[in-house]
């Protein structure tokens, strides 16, 4: 167990950590089991997750994958980068559609329109509108966030109040993300991905076994579209419900906002559909793209616990044009960097800072994410701080520091994550009486 010493040092480090895997700029190994022992997130745990489920057959315990360096034959050149043409569908086999959902991105182009995202695991409903051109590198995303008193219709209306929204513009040179609600902007330029940056695995490089540990290839997604991984580029879905093909069966070929769809229905293996609380599911997939175009997850009861639905999906030249960044709004909106709220001042000779003030919206959103959760993520208290001889002033200018990185919506998704991460930390020191054996 790591030193409270050495659990604090990892505390500025942990979001920079998720945001190179959140970018995917490597290809990626997953491996099960969970190779990670001990609390490393950016805040203080004060107590155990009391919720534990089954680590899943395609969890996400992230170890390096072989170099990308010495690939370059395997990367892709947009001059020359051909649409592969998907299989005669009443031919397809689950294999075929196993990995045309795999390789989606190889399939298309130009793809927009809108999906809307509701897990187990949270409370809110997730809502993307996209427009994406692979070969030009530019992309638009427009991501909000609804608190789950409101429901599916009302958002697709349009008359549901968004809890938080953040519109990123990405051109092939700039990538900019603005908050219009805090009227704020910043570069995130350091996430732009080119298709020049895709390493492709093989086909039978996706799978690999390893003294009992199965690993899972993931390619670096190149739509620069948020939360795309739940439908322009599907790869956990197809790994975590279609890789055992048993399991799983196509049972028609339907019309589907105007695209032909295989309709696949399934049940959910235990480690995978356990941790969404998902017994059963049906994907609808587009026989062109493999594209997910609608999921629905259910629990043993028939209800519906978790889902991904899309509306006004087009490709190609019926694609909407990606949206510019508006005229001027670097300079009508302010630096994230520089924004500062008027009232997180303390007036002294020194004109200090009041990080407390600074770090209230995160205290809101941890006790909203213990609320739904049932978790006791926190700071650290001032007799924490005492018993562990750290100055308060201190720890609060490196913690908001820390979090000033992050929009709202992004410490959302942040904890929703190190909160997965720990429920596969406490399952593994279950299962190993407390104690975790690392894998390379």
């Amino acid at each position: 167990m790591k030193t409270d010493d050495e659990m604090y040092q990892s505390l500025l480090s942990r979001w920079e950590d998720y945001k190179d895997n959140k970018r995917k700029n490597t290809t990626r190994i997953i491996l099960v089991p969970a190779a990670v022992l001990g609390v490393c997130f950016a805040f203080w745990v004060a107590g155990n997750v009391n919720r534990i489920v089954k680590t899943g057959d395609s969890d996400h315990s992230i170890v390096p994958a072989a170099s990308s360096e010495n690939k370059e034959k395997d990367t892709v050149d947009p001059e020359t980068r051909k649409l592969k043409k998907a299989i005669d569908p009443e031919k397809a086999t689950k294999d075929d559609i196993f990995y045309m959902m795999l390789n989606s991105v190889d399939y298309y182009d130009k793809v927009s329109g809108r999906f809307i995202h509701k897990s187990y695991r949270s409370e809110y409903y997730d809502e993307v509108v996209f427009q994406t051109c692979l070969s030009e590198t530019s992309s638009y995303t427009d991501y909000r966030i609804y608190r789950n008193n409101v429901n599916e219709e009302k958002i697709i209306a349009g008359t549901a109040e968004c809890e938080s929204e953040n519109a990123r513009y990405c051109d092939g040179e700039s990538f900019i993300s603005v908050y219009p609600k805090d009227k704020t902007w910043e570069y995130i330029n350091n996430e732009i991905i080119p298709l020049t940056k895709v390493v492709h695995v093989p086909d039978q490089d996706r799978i690999t076994e390893k003294n009992g540990i199965v690993g899972y290839a993931y390619e670096i997604d190149p739509t620069n579209v948020m939360m795309s991984d739940v439908c322009l580029f599907p790869q956990e879905y197809a790994f975590g419900f279609l890789h055992d093909r048993s399991l799983w069966e196509v049972e028609q070929i339907t019309d589907y906002q105007d695209r032909k769809c295989y309709v696949i229905k399934g049940t959910a293996s235990e480690s995978y559909g356990g941790q969404m609380n998902v017994s059963s599911f049906e994907f609808l997939v587009d026989t062109a793209t493999g594209v997910l175009m609608r999921y629905d997850g259910y629990d043993e009861n028939g209800k519906l616990r978790d889902f991904m639905h899309t509306d006004n999906i087009r490709f190609e030249e019926k694609a909407e044009e990606v949206t510019a960044l508006p005229a001027n709004i670097t300079e009508e909106y302010s630096s994230v960097g520089d924004h500062i709220p008027a009232d997180s001042y303390i007036e002294t000779d020194e004109n200090a800072i009041d990080y407390d003030a600074l770090l209230e919206p995160y205290r809101t959103a941890f006790d909203e994410f213990n609320k739904s959760h049932g978790t006791t993520y926190g700071f650290m208290s001032d007799e924490q701080l005492e018993l562990h001889k750290m100055d308060k002033q201190q720890y609060l200018k490196e913690i908001a520091e820390f979090y000033s990185k992050m929009s709202i919506a992004e410490f959302y998704d942040y904890l929703e994550n190190a909160y997965r991460e720990d429920i596969k930390n406490s399952e593994m020191m279950n299962n190993n009486g407390g104690i975790s054996n690392e894998k390379e």
